[in-house]
């Protein structure tokens, strides 16, 4: 159940590329998904002609650089176990609770207390946690789903209790707001709070020195994130879409070991200047938005692969844009370009790029030179199909698409 949840902030924007772009022979019509990211996709290193045999074959992941920490997160490797991490898709599977493998009552639990790993309560109306929960003491996981809390302080008191507790999921609780005391919880990992009603978060969930993923999705009232969100300095993943976040703190910049960021569906209208200090970020959706401009430190980020702003208000890049080194995929659609914007001509590992429903009517040649693009996704009625032979005759690998 919870990787459907987690899922679906991926899939708000048009290109979904994060399950798909790792996934050979991709039968999905969307054209940046099928090829953008391939493992296979090599380059042979620089050698000289009489030393042919030492020719090392670099693949994509070779390429790009790694976090410059060992991430604590479980990613997917498609079935290959011996596969580098690419960061785009966290392995659900192992991330969270197996319900068929969860305790699902606490008269169950309670049964054999210190056997219970996973405890996972689904619609029981209880309205509030029995004081005995404090016997589970081997607890590592606990899932709630659509409970109505009646006095939450005092149940996180509970839940303080229990020393192995790593993870709580609260979805669909009807919680409005987290009380301080969510900072005893000392050793929790993973917070996911998916579709409650949470206005504020309070500063003290910034004191939980081992969170790794916090997950606020779909908290439609939610307007901002705590100040001292910066404190974090284990944070990988944060999950802010669907919420009313118009900007993140300046603090954020402290969040070095972000990878993750998806804020679609929110009400974004800026990035704050400490952005570009996230320098292990590599993957942000931050589509159906409103942001206008990208800060100039937005190419500072020198590890990010994947950055969805489809469907905002942007006119222009930053002008440092051409530093984004890691850059694979980059969606552009439905903002206020007039013009193709230059910038995209320097990522060098760039490989695809859509920048359908703007009102650009022509692709400069230049696109035909840039080592790794693979494909282009633009407005058929805009561009000229003179304009289009031009490139294909130029570099015949690269996929110009028609949107409509």
């Amino acid at each position: 159940m919870m990787k459907n949840l987690l899922l679906s902030t991926l899939f708000l924007t048009v290109v979904v590329l994060i399950q798909a772009c790792t996934t050979e022979n991709s039968e999905n019509k969307n054209p940046l998904i099928t090829t953008i990211f391939n493992p296979q996709d090599t380059i042979k290193s620089n050698t000289s002609s009489t030393d042919k045999e030492s020719e090392k074959v670099l693949t994509l992941y070779d390429r790009l650089t790694p976090p410059s920490f060992e991430s604590k997160m479980i990613w997917q490797t498609h079935g290959d176990k011996s596969a580098k991490h690419n960061y785009m898709m966290l392995d659900y599977d192992q991330m969270f609770i197996d319900e068929s493998k969860a305790h699902k009552t606490i008269e169950e639990a309670l049964k054999n207390p210190l056997d219970v790993k996973y405890l996972f309560l689904k619609y029981q109306k209880i309205g509030k946690l029995p004081t005995e929960i404090v016997q589970l003491q081997n607890v590592e996981r606990i899932f709630i789903i659509g409970e109505n809390f009646i006095n939450f302080s005092n149940d996180l008191e509970l839940l303080a209790q229990l020393p192995k507790l790593r993870a709580l999921e609260l979805n669909s609780c009807h919680l409005k707001s987290i009380p301080p005391t969510i900072a005893k919880l000392k050793n929790l990992e993973i917070i996911t709070l998916y579709n409650n009603s949470i206005v504020t978060l309070p500063n003290e969930i910034c004191d939980l020195e081992h969170l790794l993923y916090l997950n606020l999705y779909n908290n439609r009232t939610l307007k901002q994130l705590p100040d001292s969100i910066g404190k974090l300095k284990n944070l990988e993943f944060l999950a802010a879409a669907g919420t009313n976040l118009k900007t993140f703190p300046e603090s954020i910049g402290n969040c070095n070991r972000l990878l993750h960021i998806t804020a679609n569906a929110a009400k974004l209208e800026k990035l704050p200047h400490s952005f570009g200090n996230l320098e292990n970020l590599i993957f942000i959706n931050f589509g159906y938005n409103k942001i206008k401009e990208l800060p100039e430190t937005f190419g500072n980020l020198p590890r990010l692969r994947i950055a969805s702003l489809g469907k905002n208000k942007l006119k222009s890049l930053p002008k440092n844009f051409g530093n984004l080194e890691n850059l694979i995929t980059c969606n552009l659609e439905d903002n206020l370009f007039t013009h193709f914007p230059m910038e995209l001509l320097e990522p060098k590992n760039l490989s695809g790029i859509a920048l359908y429903d703007n009102q650009i009517n022509y692709i400069p040649l230049e696109v035909a030179n840039v080592k790794y693009l693979k494909q282009i996704v633009f407005d058929s009625a805009d561009i000229r199909q003179n304009n289009l032979d031009s490139i294909a005759i130029l570099n015949p690998n690269i996929k110009l698409w028609k949107w409509k």
